[in-house]
């Protein structure tokens, strides 16, 4: 009697445990997710500039493409992004946590129209989000550095984009 108890406690514990690993493994998985599927992305809007007028836009959904050059001309292009790049950005954004970011990311001082800005908006469904980053921020180093990692990830894979297609 007392062997068959200690079975059915191990076997219990085994299951228990089991189930834990299992459950925790799932909200684990959940959470680095994000709140939105890749297979909901609609658009990707992406801008930068200094004062009111951002002149660098690019849009996803168009493939629409301009910036201004090292001589200040405006250059007009069509970048698109595969479905591989849209993957990798969503999976980056997850990692570095961009859906928690505040929607502006300046200092509480003021901002000046000689600073850098970055707009980054990402459409989902029904769902969007956006997020505007001053370069001089720095009150929350961690913040800036998650911030300066976005815009980085997003401006890298549209250079490699265009890189691929016109070299």
């Amino acid at each position: 009697m007392g062997l068959s108890l200690k079975k059915n406690l191990s076997l219990i514990a085994t299951i228990v445990v089991i189930l834990l690993v299992g459950v925790v493994g799932f909200y684990f998985l959940r959470l680095k997710q994000g709140p939105y599927q890749v297979v909901d992305f609609d658009n990707l809007t992406y801008k930068w500039g200094t004062g009111d007028t951002l002149a660098n836009v690019y849009d996803a959904k168009t493939g629409n493409y301009q910036y201004l050059n090292a001589k200040d001309s405006l250059v007009k292009t069509n970048v698109k992004l595969r479905s591989n790049n849209i993957i990798y950005i969503h999976n980056k954004l997850n990692e570095i946590g961009f859906w928690n970011m505040p929607s502006v990311i300046k200092n509480k001082s003021g901002v000046s129209n000689e600073v850098l800005r970055y707009e980054f908006e990402l459409v989902y469904g029904k769902n969007r989000k956006k997020v505007i980053y001053y370069t001089d921020y720095d009150e929350n180093q961690e913040l800036r550095v998650k911030a300066k990692e976005v815009q980085q990830l997003i401006s890298q894979t549209i250079e490699e984009v265009e890189n691929r297609f016109t070299h």
